[in-house]
């Protein structure tokens, strides 16, 4: 349970930044960099480098753990980062919390009270389903609010007891993020956000930008660290102010510039499984998730056709993501393997062709160490991005198809050469700093 999971996190992170000496103790005196929720392992050149200033790099994960394993364990250690606990505040809080608790509940009992308010928002077509709801409903709501006053509570003790100069974040639309940004403003302290994916341009996402935090809708940063020209001109499309932007290209993809290409090809097909979009009623209907079920089986059962082929399967990160596929996969057949925290760089080059859904940002990865890519695509949105416009990965719509393509992708060598030459120049357009971009990060945020 997440209850469970935030408590085993809580006491091994203890335990190991007070064994290896890793947390954070002082932060009142060096000027500091604070990283909001970052994964040590994607981040791992942006870390060394991020640690050659003459700043205190300070990493706070709340969610995921920024050690899990050997390698994030060696990134964090190698790089001098300290990790930041918001709990070591909890003493400074105490008195405040309670008194915070006990004024907030009691005007939130009288927001429940309105019985009729819920009623109308919880309805489908005239008809009310708040009864069904609003127990469990109010009981998650009530855990969640008592565990953001705590947070942002917290929160204000750090920015009062530290010399925190700017924070660098990724994902904004988490509740941790908003928390801590949102308190950092009271203290002056300006905050970057870092392009962490693929950017979706269809028009189809504006509606929802602020759940992603796109363009169409304020954010919280102030300023932007994107891509390339690409994003910069998708931001300005939207009038946000170019003063803002910063130009510095992918860090997470730096080694995939700067590692050895002396990887030899295996007979392997890569398969990176995302999931139906979900965002939307109208990308979570029925046939969306029998499509994308129907393309697995067809994926599955077509590289069997090609014995000298292997299929590896590897999940999207996201939780819910990695339950459905392993499920899916092991009925179809559970002799497939399933990788789950694969190093990316040496899994996609030794690979003959990656396939994945709806051109999920490990489609870029794969063009860019130079594999011949095929994109999935089960919603009609990815369509109007420029990486298929581009001609930089092989789409594919229709699950007949499927078999066909994959094979003249294996067997066609001018059209492979072809498929390379167009994923080229989608990578040089793109992504500015191939392979420098943590530099250039750090640069910007040095001079803060």
């Amino acid at each position: 349970s997440r209850k469970n999971f935030l408590y085993i996190k809580n006491i091994t992170e203890k335990i190991i930044l007070t064994i290896f000496n890793l947390e954070a103790k002082q932060i009142n005196k060096k000027k500091s960099i604070l990283l909001l929720d970052f994964n040590p392992m994607l981040y791992d050149v942006l870390l060394r480098e991020i640690s050659k200033i003459d700043k205190q790099v300070l990493l706070l994960n709340q969610r995921r753990p920024a050690i899990w394993n050997l390698t994030s364990f060696n990134t964090v250690r190698n790089s001098n980062c300290k990790i930041l606990r918001l709990e070591k505040f909890q003493k400074l809080i105490s008195s405040k919390q309670e008194k915070q608790l006990d004024e907030f509940f009691s005007k939130l009992k009288k927001i429940w009270n309105e019985e009729e308010y819920f009623e109308q928002i919880f309805s489908v077509n005239g008809y009310s389903f708040w009864s069904s709801i609003k127990k469990g409903f109010i009981k998650k709501c009530e855990s969640r609010f008592k565990e953001s006053i705590k947070r942002i509570l917290l929160s204000h003790e750090l920015f009062k007891d530290s010399n925190i100069s700017v924070i660098l974040e990724w994902a904004e639309t988490g509740q941790e993020e908003k928390e801590i940004l949102n308190v950092s403003k009271k203290y002056g302290v300006p905050s970057i956000m870092l392009q962490h994916a693929m950017f979706p341009t269809s028009i189809y996402w504006n509606k929802f930008d602020r759940f992603k935090t796109g363009y169409s809708y304020p954010s919280i940063s102030e300023k932007h660290a994107i891509w390339g020209e690409s994003t910069k001109r998708f931001a300005l499309s939207w009038n946000f102010n170019e003063n803002n932007l910063l130009v510095t290209g992918s860090p997470r993809h730096d080694k995939f510039f700067t590692t050895s290409k002396s990887f030899k090809n295996k007979p392997v097909i890569v398969f990176a499984t995302t999931s139906v979009s979900g965002i939307s009623a109208s990308l979570s209907s029925f046939s969306s998730y029998e499509k994308f079920d129907k393309f697995v089986i067809e994926v599955c059962q077509t590289v069997k056709k090609f014995p000298e082929q292997q299929l590896i399967v590897k999940p999207h990160p996201q939780q819910e993501f990695i339950a459905n596929i392993t499920e899916l996969v092991t009925q179809i057949d559970p002799k497939i393997q399933i990788i789950h925290n694969a190093e990316l760089v040496e899994l996609i080059s030794s690979c003959d062709v990656l396939i994945t859904f709806n051109n999920s940002t490990i489609a870029l990865e794969s063009i860019i160490l130079g594999k011949p890519t095929i994109s999935l695509v089960i919603e009609d949105w990815a369509f109007e991005e420029d990486i298929i416009k581009s001609g930089a990965v092989l789409a594919i719509s229709q699950i007949e198809e499927f078999e066909p393509k994959l094979r003249k992708l294996l067997t066609d060598k001018q059209f492979r050469m072809e498929l390379y030459e167009k994923s080229q120049k989608f990578v040089e357009s793109y992504l500015t700093n191939r392979g420098t971009a943590s530099l250039s990060l750090v640069r910007e945020l040095d001079k803060f």
